[in-house]
């Protein structure tokens, strides 16, 4: 079952996989852009796309947040059930981004 199906339920699963509605560059180290991504049921913001040694990789949002430690750390937002959900967000939003960039004039 992929991640839409398991997020939104199969009534509400997209055929054609989440949309990218909002993308906003960024120039952090290996950080490229910020995503909003819709899937059936609602839009997920500031997903992380990241470039590194010619691989791609997306993240969900985080919130920076001080551990007992005081270090200070970013934690997912989002926790997903296995890492067979993980793999399947990554893919299809690194699909949805092809998507995007195929018929969009706003990225190189």
């Amino acid at each position: 079952m992929d991640f839409a199906h398991q997020f939104f339920g199969e009534a509400n699963a997209n055929v054609t996989g989440p949309e990218i509605v909002g993308y906003r560059p960024a120039s952090h180290e290996d950080l490229v852009a910020y995503l909003s991504v819709r899937f059936p049921g609602g839009v997920m913001h500031e997903i992380e796309l990241f470039e590194k040694d010619g691989g791609r990789g997306v993240r969900p949002p985080t919130k920076t947040v001080s551990v007992a430690s005081g270090e200070i750390v970013d934690r997912w937002l989002f926790e997903f059930t296995s890492p067979e959900e993980q793999e399947d967000f990554q893919r299809q939003i690194l699909a949805a981004i092809d998507r995007f960039v195929k018929s969009s004039s706003l990225i190189g």
